[in-house]
């Protein structure tokens, strides 16, 4: 199958800040999988190696047709993007995309963060989309994603625990969770996203495309493709989509994610009480069970006693 764009990791030598001396790529690329028309996904490691000895960086090589457009990481939680730079192996002219990572004069490198964080990022050059999923060497990113839940909710038990003296702590300092004046507000905020949603925001992106001649938008590449094979039924072309990764869903979707962790935090550490609760109710109902209206006393226990 032909991918738009490959993935691999790879070592860059640098000769100073703005010149590449060698490039080591990693023998196999990585694997990519498809999701949906221009969109896809992989997953990386931190603290990569091209081989045994090399340590690596992710990098992206892309098709002939998608070369003038710039590729750049999206940072939904920041609403931000970051541009990445160009790197070109002298030995062979293929042309590598990798982080625009701060410059290290002592040691003569471009930091990577994304070698020892994980995550997810994602990456985009004209209309395609890679999401990034970085896990470790011992845990993938779902493994690491659920223990980070765990500890979360482990966390929310011992503020809400009754018994626990963070507990007592927050309740002088007027921490409040889950009081009807913040579900109130919960419910009504759900109302506002869901009429939001049926109505989101969408604009049109310029994308290339073939088309037929009589019908061509004409771009520069068009012009070109004539010029080198002559007149064809279908030509590259000035193309539109409809797409919604606009500000306003991206925002949208940004607080309406924090809002679900923070109801599925709420939902949780509410269960477990639940749990707890019917536990103490079960351990107490089984003490119950025990006592008795008669009472038995040691004869011999007690004059030993009066003796003494």
């Amino acid at each position: 199958m032909t991918f738009p764009f490959e993935a691999r990791y790879i070592n860059v030598t640098w000769a100073d800040k703005d010149t590449v001396q060698k490039i080591h790529e990693s023998r196999n690329p990585i694997d990519i999988e498809i999701l949906e028309t221009g969109e896809y996904q992989l997953e990386a490691i931190t603290y990569s190696k091209v081989d045994d000895n090399v340590a690596g960086q992710l990098a992206f090589h892309i098709t002939d047709e998608l070369s003038d457009h710039i590729p750049y990481f999206i940072d939904y939680s920041h609403e931000v993007s970051t541009e990445m730079i160009s790197v070109k192996n002298p030995e062979t002219g293929k042309v590598w995309w990798i982080e625009n990572g701060q410059w290290s004069k002592k040691g003569k490198y471009r930091d990577s963060p994304l070698c020892r964080h994980v995550g997810q990022t994602e990456v985009v050059f004209e209309d395609i989309h890679c999401l990034i999923e970085i896990r470790s060497l011992s845990f993938s990113y779902d493994e690491l994603n659920l223990y980070l839940q765990d500890f979360t909710n482990d966390l929310w038990d011992l503020i809400l625990k009754d018994d626990s003296y963070i507990s007592g702590y927050a309740k002088k300092k007027e921490v409040k969770f889950a009081k009807q004046e913040l579900i109130s507000l919960i419910e009504m905020f759900i109302k506002f996203v869901e009429k939001a949603l049926k109505n989101p925001k969408k604009e049109l992106r310029e994308k290339q495309e073939k088309q037929e001649s009589n019908k061509v938008r004409p771009i520069p590449r068009t012009f070109m493709e004539i010029a080198t094979k002559g007149m064809s039924k279908f030509l590259t072309g000035r193309g539109y989509l409809e797409s919604y990764n606009v500000a306003e869903n991206r925002y949208l979707h940004a607080i309406v994610n924090r809002l679900y962790v923070l109801v599925n935090n709420m939902l949780t550490v509410a269960y477990r009480s639940v749990e707890k609760l019917n536990k103490d109710v079960h351990f107490i109902d089984k003490r119950l069970s025990q006592f008795t209206d008669t009472w038995y006393i040691d004869k011999d226990k007690f004059e030993l006693k009066i003796k003494k």
